[in-house]
């Protein structure tokens, strides 16, 4: 689709709508599993999950070895599920997690970055932990997709297009390790007739093998299949339960490494084995591996979602009147307080300079009306000092007023300057430490206290800097300094972000598109550094030629498209 916006100066283009996994003593902590809310409820399903992961962590650490297992697993469940016993919950910063929902994805995926690096996320469809699958054991398949989560692996599945390669005078399939006994089958494996030798003729490389042959590993219940490895390409075959290792004497012959093989891992690892890569990673950085006999259940915890409770801490002092900084926080505030807070979520503001008040009490997001009502207490007016420790202290006896205790909250805290109270300031933190409440810090440019990061590490929280020259906007780090619930992710907006400067005209296209993951609930937010309102005019086009259009006089604009937006335009 395309975007046109009229009469700007410079803009922000927004599409929309830390906690890590630790190893301790070879055990993996904070491993979080999420279940969306879109997922329908049931008990049965946590106790599919536990048993699923108690199988992979006995797997997993044979298959590294005796070196690594899942210790302490949480499984996260929304807020709307109430027949589940559960330690409730307000927020969890974290954004290294399992996601398990429903979707376009029938099968576990993991979105991967690069070789050796951790990926993006993991999915896992409710369906794979009830029912049986054509990918075989659950555990296999865990481990595989933890595998490219964790050490940064790519699966061994043969290229589609390049199945087999040729060596030694005939076409070899594309597989690790070599090993691996199977059929060379046309068109579908499980079909036994399938087979078809004059087709897929191997002993023939002057030709192309036709693109429907296949090698079909030997299943379990063949008695046939002797191999090991590896569990990155035929994880439905459970003796597969090893990575492979570098092809050298020094290694098994089960296990070494195909390299010649047209595969992922091969591509993408410059040919590396799964444990060439492996060794590289922090977690196998000690040689000393755990007896047979070591206990791998997983400690597991189930946590139940609730609405979010957050105070905003906004600076106020004389220096966020420079660069325009208080008015980009009362546009982008505003805007966060009126698009992105959900439903049901808790919101309180507080202001400081040389002294601190609240101004916005701890309200609930019911409807319009109070999402207008806290947008008044967004400041728009710089003076005075810094007191930081002011508006922190301030933050938690509002929590502790509304609620009794703070425990589970967050607070938002923004500031450009060094504070003037280090005592206040470090009271303050250690009363927020001791409370157990959450602080994410976001300096507003490089001359923001230093503190602020240690406070939000302290906390558990995040921090943020933003620099008023940088290419990144305001209203994204506030955004991402907003944790959403881990329940909430795939109802969530996605986000594509634009920096843009008028040249001589004051009109700016853009391009973008709607798919599936974006979704046909799509909100179009435009922010510029005007200082005062001007007309602003949006026009939204789509190649079936549909105009979508919206005009008004403020410093940003909003546009919700339809729900029967047509997805892929």
């Amino acid at each position: 689709m395309c975007a046109t916006i009229q009469n700007l100066f410079a803009l922000c283009f927004v599409v929309g709508g830390c906690l890590g996994i630790k190893l301790v003593d070879h055990k993996y902590e904070d491993v979080y599993i999420a279940i969306q809310k879109t997922v329908k409820e049931d008990p049965q399903l946590i106790y599919r999950i536990k048993e699923a992961f108690t199988a992979a962590s006995k797997l997993l650490f044979k298959a590294t070895h005796n070196k690594v297992f899942f210790g302490k697993i949480s499984i996260v469940i929304p807020k709307n599920w109430n027949l589940i016993e559960a330690t409730p919950v307000s927020s969890i910063s974290t954004s290294n997690y399992i996601e398990v929902s429903d979707g376009l994805h029938t099968d576990p995926y993991t979105r991967s970055t690069a070789c050796g690096h951790e990926g993006v996320s993991v999915y896992m469809p409710p369906i794979f932990f009830m029912a049986e699958t054509e990918l075989g054991r659950k555990e296999n398949v865990i481990v595989h997709e933890w595998g490219q989560y964790r050490w940064g692996l790519f699966p061994e599945y043969p290229d589609p297009n390049r199945r087999f390669y040729p060596d030694g005078g005939r076409w070899n399939p594309s597989m690790c390790s070599e090993h691996i006994s199977g059929t060379i089958k046309y068109k579908v494996c499980l079909e036994a007739n399938r087979s078809n030798p004059s087709r897929c003729d191997l002993n023939n490389t002057t030709a192309s093998l036709p693109k429907e042959c296949k090698f079909c590993p030997d299943r379990d219940s063949s008695g046939n299949q002797k191999a090991n490895a590896s569990i990155l390409s035929y994880q439905y075959v459970s003796s597969l339960a090893f990575f492979c290792d570098k092809d050298d004497p020094s290694v098994p012959v089960w296990q070494r490494h195909n390299k010649k093989a047209y595969t992922k891992q091969n591509y993408l690892c410059n040919h590396k084995s799964a444990w060439e890569v492996m060794r590289e990673h922090t977690d196998f950085q000690s040689e000393a591996s755990l007896p047979d006999g070591t206990n791998t259940t997983p400690e597991f915890k189930v946590l139940r979602e609730t609405d979010a409770i957050r105070v905003f801490v906004f600076d106020i002092s004389g220096s966020m009147d420079t660069n325009g900084r208080i008015g980009q926080l009362h546009m982008t505030g505003s805007h966060i307080i009126k698009e992105k807070l959900p439903l049901g979520s808790w919101l309180g503001i507080v202001w400081f300079n040389d002294d601190a008040d609240e101004f916005a009490k701890i309200t609930q997001i019911n409807n319009d009306d109070d999402r207008q009502s806290l947008v008044g207490g967004v400041p728009d007016n710089a003076y005075g000092g810094t007191c930081i420790g002011c508006g922190l202290q301030v933050a938690l006896e509002m929590l502790q007023r509304k609620f009794g205790t703070a425990e589970n909250s967050e607070i938002i805290l923004m500031s450009d300057g060094q504070d003037n109270d280090p005592l206040k300031l470090e009271e303050a933190t250690l009363n927020a430490k001791q409370a157990k409440v959450t602080i994410h810090t976001v300096s507003i440019s490089q001359e923001a206290d230093q503190r602020m990061i240690d406070l939000a590490v302290s906390t558990g929280g995040k921090y943020f800097t933003y620099l008023d020259k940088g290419r990144t906007s305001f209203e994204a780090v506030f955004s991402e300094a907003i944790s959403s619930g881990i329940t909430e992710q795939s109802t969530k907006a996605l986000k594509l972000i634009s920096d843009r400067s008028l040249g001589d005209t004051n009109v700016i296209n853009f391009q973008f598109t709607v798919d599936h993951e974006t979704g046909s609930n799509t909100t179009i937010t435009v922010f510029t550094n005007l200082k005062s309102k001007e007309n602003i005019t949006m026009v939204i086009k789509g190649p079936d030629q549909k105009v979508y259009h919206i005009a008004k006089e403020d410093v940003s604009i909003t546009y919700h498209m339809p729900q029967n937006l047509r997805v892929n335009t």
